[in-house]
């Protein structure tokens, strides 16, 4: 079970779908809930339906330990090297858009 306290612990991120209605999600070690490194994958399975047609009222998941996922790690740190490019070109446009306008 993933437990976060002022965003440092561990936290689930990503979701690959399954065939048979279940998922793959991955378990990361987290700091200011940026993900450091990924501590295992796991298949969830709804084990009992859901309570009063309300959705995520009151259901039981089970989880299941699979092999690491390395296609929603590489995901992961890809996002993670993509903002601060993209917080450098935001910059970059601002000081251009100063400078020359």
């Amino acid at each position: 079970m993933a437990f976060t306290i002022n965003g440092i612990g561990s936290t689930y991120y990503g979701c690959r779908p399954l065939l048979d209605g279940s998922y793959v999600t991955t378990k990361w070690a987290v700091i200011l809930f940026i993900p450091l490194f990924p501590l295992g994958s796991f298949r969830v399975v709804q084990a009992s339906p859901v309570w009063g047609g309300v959705p995520y009222s009151r259901q039981t998941l089970t989880g299941q330990r699979v092999s690491l996922d390395w296609r929603m790690v590489i995901r992961a740190y890809g996002l993670m090297a993509s903002l601060p490019l993209a917080l450098g070109a935001l910059g970059l446009l601002k000081w251009v858009a100063d400078r020359y306008m």
